[in-house]
């Protein structure tokens, strides 16, 4: 079947491969020692893989830093991908870091330019793809204990995905680029796992920021055995607490999961071959003690007029709350020709019995526009008022998004934690879980009536109303300040003999 590059999925199962980290830590790895190096006072360095759904994070956090603690010099490294050629894959990094300094330094002037460095690769997506059989179809998995058994045997695979050689390679760049910086405080994406070790084996102070929810990263932790029983374990799309006649099926993903993180002969082999070369390890911190939630982090620099008029233009023409903003993505999944049909008859369908709401005949008259990458941040075109409900996978960045603006949600999931997200905004009574009882696949009816739910009678009202209530308590303090204090805070505890030049 041809395939056609709709859209993306950004979340790419973080939350099962996160927890199966921390799992695998606790089972594999000894404790490492809590002495630590000091580095240059106000000095951070941020270490991500280049996935945007992981690392959009980190730059709310930069955003943040930037206009709110203008004395700390930040220092931003990405893994990247690079062809036989030479040419960079994924090469947006930089030019994304100078657009969110370039607007933050606008309302704060003696900002310092953040500093990027360039990792050699491949990152994680890039690894995955390259060097193991998880490809675009097979992440493609229904909810359930079925498809969380399957993605039970791709795990191991899925956990550092890079070669031993590669790891090696870029775990050694790494701790020389540590070394160069000397940064106060090490600030780690959970999937950059040559980045973890070269933290780690330096004795630095590092802090980890990731998307996901607590109880996408500490279900473990929880008492009773609550995973079991009481919270939707990652891949289902349980009801929370878990119904009763669920519980036995919750029970069994999460052992199948379990089963699978203690047996992975690969992984093994790999450390093994890393022990040989260093003395290197593969740990993930679990510090619940030391965690602090921050509410959505989004990066939002500017209103969307000032950072694309035309395309404001083009949704305020609609009016207020007449546009459906359709957001699959931007990481490794595509989907295929049959779900763009579904999709496209979907839009039709949707207009036809809405004459008033915008969807680019349709595309020609300007009422329905498709962009490949939009040159603005999603946040910003959800806070214009404009945009009647946000459709997205289901990833934790596009999810904290539409809560932080105030927008309802229509989630279309495909995998593991998708699926979460997907029951919890029904749960929450902000969205729609637009293809239960299909997904991973989609249906002509189950995305219509998904759209027309968001727009038509007082479940939308009502819909609407929880959604701006979240958003005026996410809006409180944002994520992003939050986060941004917390490094500040640990920047601000290094060498006070030395500043940074």
């Amino acid at each position: 079947m041809s395939r056609s590059k709709l859209g993306v999925g950004a979340s790419v199962v973080v939350a099962l491969i996160a927890w199966a980290a921390i799992l695998f830590q606790q089972a594999q790895q000894p404790e490492v020692g809590t002495d630590t190096v000091s580095g240059i006072n106000n000095t951070a360095l941020f270490l991500t893989t280049g996935a945007h759904g992981l690392s959009n994070v980190h730059y709310a956090t930069v955003q943040a830093l930037l206009e709110h603690h203008p004395h700390i010099e930040i220092h931003f490294a990405t893994a990247v991908d690079v062809t036989p050629s030479g040419d960079v894959v994924n090469g947006r990094d930089a030019a994304k870091l100078a657009r969110i300094s370039s607007f933050a330094r606008a309302n704060s002037p003696t900002a310092l330019d953040p500093v990027f460095h360039r990792l050699p690769g491949p990152s994680w997506e890039g690894a995955l793809l390259e060097n193991t059989d998880v490809g675009v179809v097979s992440l493609q998995l229904p909810p359930g204990y079925k498809g969380v058994a399957s993605l039970s045997q791709q795990i191991q695979h899925s956990f550092a995905p890079w070669t031993s050689e590669e790891y090696l390679r870029i775990y050694r760049a790494t701790r020389e680029l540590i070394d160069k910086v000397d940064p106060a405080v090490v600030v780690l994406d959970t999937f950059f796992m040559p980045a973890i070790d070269a933290a780690r084996e330096a004795r630095r102070l590092h802090a980890f920021i990731t998307p996901n929810t607590l109880v996408d990263n500490f279900v473990a932790d929880q008492p009773w055995l609550g995973m079991l029983w009481k919270y939707p374990f990652v891949g289902t799309d349980f009801a929370f607490p878990v119904p009763w006649r669920h519980i036995p099926e919750n029970a069994l993903a999460a052992a199948r999961l379990i089963w699978a993180v203690l047996h992975m002969p690969i992984m093994k082999a790999k450390q093994q071959f890393l022990r040989e070369h260093g003395g290197i390890n593969i740990p993930v911190d679990i510090v619940p003690p030391n965690v602090t939630c921050t509410g959505p982090m989004v990066i939002s620099v500017a209103p969307a007029a000032k950072q694309d008029a035309e395309l404001t233009a083009w949704l305020a023409r609609g009016g207020k709350g007449k546009t459906i903003f359709i957001n699959l993505g931007s990481s490794i999944s595509e989907y295929n020709s049959e779900q763009a049909s579904t999709m496209a008859a979907a839009i039709r369908a949707t207009l036809e019995k809405h004459t008033d709401v915008q969807l680019s005949d349709l595309i020609a008259s300007g009422r329905v526009r498709i962009s490949g990458w939009l040159n603005v941040d999603p946040v910003s075109l959800l806070e214009t008022g404009d945009i009647v409900a946000s459709v997205h996978h289901g990833g934790s960045n596009c999810y904290h998004e539409a809560v932080y603006a105030g927008v309802p949600q229509v989630i279309l999931p495909l995998w593991a934690d998708l699926y979460n997200y997907a029951a919890l905004v029904e749960t929450s009574g902000i969205g729609v879980y637009g293809s239960r009882g299909t997904a991973p696949n989609w249906t002509v009816e189950g995305l219509t009536n998904a759209f027309l739910a968001v727009v038509d009678d007082e479940k939308a009202s009502s819909m609407r109303a929880k959604s701006q209530k979240l958003s005026q308590k996410a809006k409180e303090r944002p994520g992003r300040m939050v986060a941004a204090a917390e490094i500040a805070k640990w920047a601000g505890s290094g060498r006070a003999d030395v500043s940074p030049e």
